[in-house]
């Protein structure tokens, strides 16, 4: 694995002082080694980080006869790509990746499973192909001016070599700031800077004498085909489906970590994982995201703020899982704000949870560790499921029959009467379906001008009608949400550059595209059926998840709940901190200041800030701070 830069000019040779402006971009990463190559207008390096058995051993950059390419590359089907390519089993996935390309050229997504970036320049035709992943679960990023073509996995090199001032993407700005969730994104290739483009899953970037296109090489919604089987077959695929994608991530150099909560998605890579790792005589590392000391648990029975002993469950079944239990006692949202805002490149939203996941990978590193995995996406796949969709699907494609056994099903395994079950079916259909939607700026910050300059309610809608709500869904919405090129970019930026940062790399069976493919070729009573709702998950892992995890229906976890207790716990130090944020003038060019100016008052104003249910305030603080951050170190 590694982190790519290059060039490619139009008009002029490379030069290694150019090169290595871009290597500096990455100086605060944990890179092992740096290779550079510069041959007549191409100039490519690598950063790259030994994280796989194969990764001291990459040659990267690399020409041969009619190519220069550099790649970052971890492919999960390695062995059967090196039979079909007749190479070496030992091959590093660099290389495979290359001869993979070359015989498939862009074809190159019908047969490679893994996460991947690299940039191919192809000598005779003065073409070079940049291409990331059918997941772009390794980002990267790439900007053009009058002197050529410029990538690089992370932005800051790109600005470091350019000529010119890239300025800031006000677009996306208004947009990342137009409303107060943890999404960043509504356009999948837009970046914080102007000009400076991410490429999207499935996508290529291909760049000829000045000329550039982009084009997609891959769409899972081209590869489905609906499976006509039945519910127990649906679920027997589904299980040895996901045991397989586990098993072919588990390739780490040293130890493998997995960021564990007490939910399904987590829990089920966990128990396939230990078991694989165990014949290859390791143990897997687990670490749990904890409130800190003092915090008292809300009086929602509901959720789990704490998920420890819902975690120490697994652990009784799974003794190879050593664990750990990480509290951040010294953090906040605010405490690691400068830093993080350097490694993202961008203003974020999602601090309530960054600060334990960064300290979390911190601490695995430091164990050892050089891959962790999660189930973040299991929420869209694995265990996706609600009676809801599953009788609103029936009924929209006249089954009325199924319709009735699953609403007669589930009543009886829950012990609820079909009358009541139809009450809860037609108020959430009404909720979600039918109720006008709230103003989604309401809790934003972007003034109302620019909303309308930049056409943002028409983005936001767009949204809403491609992607799931996750309660009451069409077919389409689901599969808009399984493969969301807006959201996959999102969580590919974040992946890698983190990764990056702590010298590991991130991997989620749950997105496997293996996985998504399935997800959609499925029945949807496969989802919930049978009585059962995240069926998927709850059935088909039976015998490998404990049925203590399974079984649970009644608790939901909820991660960096004492969010605002840790804000008040450390609010002495942080407060003029916090208060400097209203007074960053630079802020006011995006965001309402009428409605900054409230936030202020309400918050000096309040006798019960910390301790009111409504802790919005400090979502939005931070929304703001982190812009407030992002303005300051990079404009």
């Amino acid at each position: 694995m590694s982190a790519i830069y290059g060039v490619i000019y139009d008009h002029k040779e490379g030069d290694y002082g150019q090169l290595e402006k871009m290597q500096d971009g990455y100086k605060d990463c944990k890179i092992d080694r740096f290779s550079n190559l510069v041959k007549g207008n191409v100039m490519m390096g690598c950063a790259h980080q030994y994280l796989l058995p194969e990764s001291e051993r990459e040659v990267l950059p690399e020409e041969t006869f009619n190519y220069i390419y550099t790649a970052d590359a971890m492919l999960d089907n390695k062995d059967e790509l090196c039979q079909k390519l007749q190479l070496p089993m030992d091959t590093p996935d660099g290389k495979v990746l290359f001869e993979a390309f070359v015989k498939w050229k862009t074809d190159i997504g019908k047969h490679v499973l893994g996460v991947f970036a690299a940039c191919f320049y192809q000598k005779d035709t003065k073409t070079a192909y940049l291409v990331t992943d059918q997941t772009s679960s390794r980002c990267v990023n790439y900007y053009v001016n009058k002197d050529g073509f410029f990538f690089s996995t992370t932005i800051r090199p790109i600005i470091n070599a350019v000529d010119e001032k890239i300025e800031l993407s006000k677009k996306w700005i208004c947009m990342c700031e137009s409303n107060c969730s943890a999404d960043l994104l509504m356009v999948p290739d837009l970046t914080a800077f102007e000009g400076v483009f991410q490429l999207e899953a499935g996508c290529y970037v291909k760049y000829c004498n000045g000329e550039i296109q982009k084009k997609e090489y891959w769409n899972l919604g081209e590869t489905i085909k609906k499976q006509k089987v039945s519910d127990e077959q649906g679920l027997k695929i589904f299980r040895n489906t996901f045991k397989k994608c586990v098993k072919d991530v588990l390739r780490s150099k040293e130890n493998t970590g997995i960021t564990l909560s007490s939910g399904l998605d987590s829990s089920s890579v966990a128990c396939v994982a230990v078991n694989e790792l165990l014949n290859q005589g390791k143990k897997l590392h687990s670490y749990t995201s904890v409130p800190i000391e003092g915090y008292q648990n809300s009086d929602n029975p509901y959720l789990v703020e704490n998920e420890e002993f819902g975690v120490r469950r697994i652990g009784k079944e799974y003794p190879d899982i050593i664990m750990k239990f990480i509290n951040c006692p010294t953090k906040n949202a605010f405490s690691d704000l400068e830093n993080l805002i350097g490694v993202l490149e961008c203003p974020y939203k999602s601090g309530v949870n960054l600060v334990w996941l960064d300290e979390i990978y911190r601490v695995a590193r430091e164990d050892g560790c050089k891959m962790i995995l999660k189930g973040q996406f299991g929420n869209s796949t694995i265990s996706y499921g609600t009676l809801m969709t599953t009788v609103y699907q029936s009924l929209k494609g006249f089954h009325f029959v199924t319709a009735a056994k699953e609403i007669n099903k589930f009543g009886k395994k829950n012990k609820i009467g079909r009358k009541n079950v139809c009450r809860i079916i037609y108020k959430a259909y009404k909720e979600n379906r039918k109720s006008p939607q709230t103003d989604p700026f309401e809790e934003g910050f972007t003034k109302s001008e620019l909303i309308e300059k930049y056409e943002i309610k028409k983005y936001f809608d767009d949204i809403e009608h491609t992607e799931s709500n996750c309660w009451v869904d069409t077919q389409e919405e689901r599969y808009g949400s399984i493969y969301s090129r807006r959201i996959l970019a999102h969580l590919g930026a974040f992946d890698t550059k983190l990764g990056l940062k702590h010298g590991i790399i991130v991997r989620d069976p749950s997105k496997d595209i293996r996985i998504m493919k399935l997800c959609m070729e499925l029945p949807i009573t496969c989802f919930a059926g049978n009585g059962y709702e995240r069926r998927l998950v709850r059935e088909g892992m039976q015998g490998i998840v404990p049925m203590s995890v399974l079984t649970d229906t009644n608790h939901r976890g909820r991660q960096g709940a004492d969010f605002v207790y840790r804000l008040k716990y450390n609010w002495d130090e942080i407060k003029d901190y916090v208060m400097g944020i209203f007074d960053n003038e630079s802020i006011y060019d995006y965001v309402d200041k009428a409605k900054v100016m409230k936030l202020k008052d309400d918050i000096l104003n309040s006798k019960n800030l910390f301790d009111g249910e409504d802790t919005r305030w400090a979502v939005k603080l931070l929304v703001l701070g982190s812009l407030s951050e992002f303005l300051n170190q990079w404009k």
